[in-house]
């Protein structure tokens, strides 16, 4: 049983199958989902994990090329101290 790290397999398998150029998209409750792509559902209640409890841990265990965020999320973020 892992003791640190990614602890949802899912996810940790996600994370160790990656190659260069491949795509994860971290999205929260009503992000449309096109049929035929994978999806790992978090939600333990409306908002928990938040995005950003997500995307922090995530990014800890992966390589990140490049980020594209939602005009929402810049906008949410911008007086918090985050930066993006």
């Amino acid at each position: 049983m892992k003791k640190y790290g990614i602890l949802n397999s899912n996810i940790a398998k996600l994370a160790d199958d990656l190659g260069h150029m491949d795509l994860v998209c971290i999205g929260d409750l009503g992000l449309p989902v096109p049929k035929g792509v994978d999806k790992i559902d978090l939600a333990l209640r409306k908002g928990s994990p938040s995005f950003l409890e997500v995307l922090k841990e995530y990014s800890d265990h992966v390589l990140i090329e490049k980020i594209f965020l939602a005009e929402e999320i810049k906008e949410k973020t911008k007086n918090s101290g985050k930066q993006f």
